[in-house]
C-alpha cells in the first residue's frame, strides 16, 4: 500500500514512501531520535550566495515593474535587498490605479518560482501575503509582504501612495521614499496602532527632524495641526519618551479630527470597513489554522508538534498561537466528579481500566463530544478569527483507532457518527515509524497492540482526504520538514483562486535558474 507522506523538496502527495518493511525485522535501523544540526531559521547566516526561492520571486517582481514603469515602494524590510530577513516583513506601497498590476505582477513572480502562498488577506487598503518556500533539509524561509495603497489609523488613510512617491529615492530597487514620509511612517506605524515606541525610529526621526525641521513641521501639521505638531516635534528634541507616550492619544485623536473634516466621506468609509472587517467577515472566513496530530505513543508526536510550532510561528501570529492537548478542555475530565485525579503513572498506562459497556461508552463519549464540539466554539474560533497556529496533541479521530485508551466499547456505532459530526481540524499529521523503533522509545502497549495501531493509523491515513503521514524513523529535520510541507501544502487551499497564475517549480528548479541567471 502506497501511503502518504512529504519530501522535503516536493508537494506532500507526489512523494509517497513505504514505511511498512522492516517494521518488524531485525535489521530496521534502531538508531536514537536524536536533534541533529540546529534548524535553519538564521537562514542568511551561511556562507551560501544562492538565493531563496521568495528572493527570486521578489528580485523577478521588482524587475518586471521597473519594466513597465510600475511604481512600487519597499517602506520597511526592504534595506538589505535582495536579501530579506527569514520571519520577518516587507512592506510596499503602490498608488490605487497600480493595485490590480502589482498584485498580478507579485503572484506571476511566486507562482514562477514555486513559492507557497499560506494566506491571502485582503482590506480595503491593503493586501497581505503570508509566503513559505523549502531551502533544503532544514532550512526554511517564511515572509509576510504587506502591499499598501495608503497608511492607516482605525481604517483611515492619513499617508496615501501617492505623496510617499513625492521625491522618492529611484537609485535602488525597490525604490524608497523620500527622508521626511519615510521617517514619519516608520515611527508612526507602530506608534499610532499599539503605542509602542522604537528608540531607532525615534533616533531616525530626530535625525531627520534637524535635517529638515521645516518639511517636518509642515507635514505634522497637515496631519495633526499646528500645535500639536509642535509639541510632538519639542518631544522629539528632548528625547521626551515618557512626553511623546502621554500624547500618543491626543495625537491620534488630531489626526483622526482633521482626516474627518477634510474628507468626510472617506473617514466614515474607512471607519465602516473596519468594523466589517473585524467584526462581520472575519466570523465568515477565518484566517488561523488547526492542525492535529496523531499517531501511536513512541512515534514522535508531541516532539514534531513543538518542532513544527516553533518553524512556523514566524508565519503566524505567535502572541496567540496555542498548543491543546487532547481536547479543548471546557468541560472536566468525567473522575473529577468523582475526586478522581489519576497519577503519572497511571497516565503511562494509558490501557489501564477496562472499556465500559455500551451504556457506559454513549454517556462518555456524548459528555466529551460536547467538550470537542463547544469547546472548540468557545475556545478555538475566537483564535482563527486571527492569524493564528493551533496545534492539537491528538483529537476525536483518536477514537477510531485506540478507543480502549477513552474506555469505549471498541467498533461502536454511535462513536462513530460522533466522530463524524465533530469540528474539524483543517490539517491532520499522523506520525509513523517502524515497530522496533517505536518499541525502543515506549513501551506502553504490548507489542501486538503496538503493531495495530501502526497498521489501523496508515489506514486511517489513507481514508481521510486532509490527513498525512509522517515518516519519523529518520532524523527529526526530515520529519519536520515533512509537516511543515504537508501543513502549508493544505493551507495554500484556502488561498483565493486569482493567486498562484503561473505553475509552480520545484526548489532545485528555482535555484538552478537563479544561478543560470546569476551567472549570466
Amino acid at each position: 500500500m502506497a501511503a502518504k507522506n512529504t519530501h522535503p523538496h516536493l508537494d506532500p502527495r507526489e512523494a509517497p514512501i513505504d514505511r511498512r518493511d522492516d517494521r518488524s525485522s531485525p535489521s530496521a535501523d534502531p538508531r536514537p531520535w536524536a536533534p541533529g544540526p540546529p534548524r535553519g531559521r538564521t537562514l542568511h547566516d551561511t556562507a551560501s550566495d544562492a538565493l531563496t526561492p521568495i528572493e527570486c520571486a521578489l528580485e523577478r517582481f521588482f524587475e518586471s515593474l521597473k519594466s513597465r514603469s510600475v511604481p512600487v515602494l519597499a517602506l520597511r524590510g526592504g534595506r538589505a535587498a535582495p536579501r530579506y530577513r527569514a520571519g520577518g516583513d516587507l512592506d510596499l506601497a503602490c498608488p490605487g490605479v497600480f493595485r490590480d498590476t502589482v498584485v498580478r505582477a507579485l503572484e506571476r513572480a511566486l507562482g514562477t518560482f514555486g513559492v507557497r502562498v499560506i494566506s491571502v488577506h485582503r482590506t480595503r487598503h491593503m493586501d497581505q501575503y503570508q509566503l513559505y518556500a523549502p531551502c533544503g533539509p532544514g532550512r526554511h524561509h517564511h515572509l509576510c509582504i504587506d502591499l499598501h495603497v495608503a497608511e492607516t489609523c482605525y481604517g483611515v488613510p492619513f499617508l496615501d501612495a501617492g505623496e510617499l512617491l513625492r521625491g522618492r529615492n529611484t537609485e535602488r530597487v525597490p525604490e524608497r521614499p523620500a527622508a521626511v514620509p519615510g521617517a514619519l511612517l516608520n515611527f508612526l506605524t507602530p506608534y499610532l496602532s499599539g503605542g509602542a515606541i522604537h528608540p531607532e525610529y525615534v533616533a531616525r526621526l530626530t535625525v531627520v527632524l534637524d535635517q529638515h525641521p521645516a518639511q517636518m513641521r509642515s507635514r505634522l501639521g497637515h496631519l495633526v495641526g499646528t500645535r500639536m505638531a509642535d509639541r510632538f516635534c519639542a518631544a522629539l528634541r528632548d528625547r521626551g519618551f515618557g512626553e511623546l507616550k502621554s500624547c500618543q492619544r491626543a495625537f491620534r485623536r488630531a489626526l483622526l479630527t482633521r482626516a474627518l473634516l477634510r474628507d468626510p466621506l472617506a473617514t466614515l468609509g474607512g471607519f465602516a470597513s473596519l468594523a466589517i472587517q473585524n467584526r462581520i467577515t472575519s466570523l465568515r472566513k477565518t484566517r488561523g489554522l488547526t492542525v492535529a496530530l496523531l499517531g501511536t505513543d513512541g512515534t514522535g508526536k508531541t516532539t514534531v508538534g513543538e518542532e513544527l510550532h516553533a518553524e512556523l510561528r514566524s508565519s503566524f501570529r505567535s502572541t496567540w498561537n496555542r498548543t491543546i492537548k487532547l481536547r479543548p478542555g471546557l468541560f472536566p475530565q468525567l473522575g473529577r466528579f468523582l475526586g478522581r485525579r489519576p497519577t503519572e503513572e497511571e497516565y503511562a498506562r494509558p490501557h489501564r481500566s477496562k472499556p465500559s459497556g455500551i451504556l457506559g461508552t454513549w454517556l462518555r463519549a456524548s459528555y466529551y463530544w460536547l467538550d470537542y464540539t463547544l469547546g472548540y466554539a468557545v475556545k478555538v474560533l475566537p483564535l482563527r478569527r486571527r492569524n493564528t497556529l493551533i496545534l492539537f496533541d491528538r483529537w476525536i479521530d483518536d477514537w477510531l483507532v485506540d478507543p480502549a485508551r477513552y474506555r469505549f466499547a471498541p467498533d461502536s456505532r454511535f462513536v462513530r457518527w460522533l466522530v463524524a459530526h465533530a469540528p474539524r481540524p483543517d490539517v491532520i499529521l499522523v506520525t509513523t515509524a517502524t515497530q522496533r523503533i517505536v518499541r525502543t522509545r515506549k513501551q506502553e502497549v504490548s507489542v501486538r497492540e503496538t503493531l495495530r495501531q501502526l497498521t489501523a493509523y496508515e489506514e486511517y491515513a489513507d481514508a481521510t482526504p486532509n490527513a498525512f503521514l509522517i515518516d519519523t524513523s529518520t532524523s527529526i529535520d526530515r520529519s519536520v520538514d515533512a509537516a511543515v510541507l504537508a501543513t502549508l501544502a493544505r493551507s495554500q487551499a484556502h488561498v483565493p483562486s486569482r493567486t498562484m497564475e503561473s505553475g509552480a517549480v520545484s526548489v532545485e528548479e528555482s535555484e538552478d535558474r537563479n544561478s543560470g541567471s546569476r551567472a549570466a
